[in-house]
């Protein structure tokens, strides 16, 4: 079928979306000469039987312009199938020659190749045909004739509607592509608005944890410079080492941004976990920050994402108890039932001694444990009443991952 081509065709008709190739010319060509010969045909036998008479002049000229409506034979077939009926009812006004039987197929083929309009490929065209057929059977003198011409014009109208079938399917494959294309982009920028998100909370819960303990020792150093010192210089000393392990920190995770994707490196820390909350719960309290840990029930492990989301989530609650708890410290109470694993963040909140001098917040830490905890389906709930904050938050619990660490070597 080397006369089809993809388009993109309007509802009426069927517009050319990119210029026909190499066998589609040779076709073209081949359209040309053969309806070129057939006119010829026609009109020296016209002008043979009755001579020149304005009727034989009028089917020359349809004639020609027959010809030149080819090359509107995709975009307007109606055209040029209209043109060969004109010249097929000039030539028998002039001679008396049924040359419809012959002129009309070229014009029914690319009506149904072409032509979009329902009504033209549903009624007209089958229409078209079985007069063709039905003149065939009236008034041709040879059976063979009427067989070979019926079986003739209907197999090039099952060719036209090959070729339709065809160029529709190839014109659905490239919007196919062109939906796949788009959703690809919108995959990509998806997956890169979720990995700017994760890295923000990240680097949130690194520096807001890190300065709230930077902010409270610096803050107790100020009230207490004059008249304690020792205490002062060590609180200095904490608010030193705070910083160093916050660069550090911050170091590691830029190193892992940097580095290609699967590759480790040296400074790449392992992914913190529930049981790295006693290690979390040491540093504060060596900062100064009294901090308790209970664990109820049987430890079991999670999914590692899940591990690091609940990690992180009770970091950002210690923070939050930093900034505005009082100096009783907090509770924090990790709870393994059965079906999910229930954290709480308990704190008293103190109010300020003076306007202003609460620790300011972005904002974006409650927005930012939830997220993580949507992901696991996890939720959080903060209850406040009175002078007590409380933070609770559940994460079900990964039976098919538990399993298969359970089973692993």
């Amino acid at each position: 079928m080397t006369e089809s081509q993809p388009a993109v065709q309007s509802e009426a008709h069927a517009p050319e979306a990119h210029a026909p190739d190499w066998p589609a010319r040779m076709v073209d060509v081949l359209f040309y000469v053969g309806l070129a010969g057939l006119l010829l045909f026609y009109l020296s036998a016209a002008l043979s039987d009755a001579g020149v008479n304005p009727a034989t002049v009028a089917a020359a000229l349809a004639a020609a312009g027959s010809l030149l409506t080819v090359h509107l034979r995709r975009r307007r077939p109606m055209v040029m199938f209209t043109a060969l009926a004109i010249t097929s009812g000039l030539l028998m006004l002039g001679g008396e020659l049924p040359a419809w039987i012959v002129l009309l197929p070229p014009g029914l083929f690319c009506l149904s190749a072409y032509d979009q309009r329902e009504w033209v490929r549903r009624w007209f065209v089958p229409g078209v045909v079985i007069a063709l057929i039905a003149w065939l059977v009236a008034f041709s003198e040879e059976v063979l004739v009427t067989v070979i011409g019926s079986i003739t014009l209907l197999s090039l109208i099952g060719w036209a509607n090959g070729i339709r079938v065809q160029r529709q399917y190839r014109e659905s494959l490239l919007q196919r592509i062109e939906v796949v294309e788009r959703e690809r982009d919108l995959r990509a920028a998806q997956a890169v608005a979720a990995e700017r998100a994760r890295i923000a909370r990240d680097i949130h819960d690194l520096v807001s944890h890190s300065l709230a303990v930077v902010a409270v020792q610096a803050a107790g150093a100020e009230r207490i410079a004059d008249r304690d010192p020792a205490r002062a210089k060590e609180a200095l000393g904490v608010i030193s080492g705070t910083a160093r392990d916050a660069l550090t920190e911050m170091r590691g995770m830029l190193e892992v941004l940097r580095a290609p994707e699967g590759e480790k490196t040296a400074a790449a820390a392992p992914t913190p976990g529930l049981a790295d909350l006693q290690g979390l719960v040491a540093g504060l309290a060596a900062r100064g920050v009294p901090v308790r840990l209970e664990t109820t029930g049987e430890p079991y492990p999670l999914a590692p994402g899940a591990e690091l989301a609940l990690y992180r989530v009770v970091q950002e609650a210690l923070t939050n108890a930093v900034k505005h708890g009082d100096q009783s410290g907090a509770e924090v109470t990790l709870d393994y039932e059965a079906e999910q694993v229930v954290a709480t963040v308990g704190n008293r909140v103190a109010a300020p001694a003076t306007p202003g001098s609460e620790i300011p917040g972005s904002g974006s830490g409650q927005l930012g444990m939830r997220e993580r905890l949507a992901i696991y389906r996890g939720a959080m709930t903060i209850d406040h009443s009175g002078e007590h904050h409380r933070v609770i938050v559940t994460l079900p619990r990964n039976e098919a991952v538990w399993h298969v660490k359970e089973e692993s070597p």
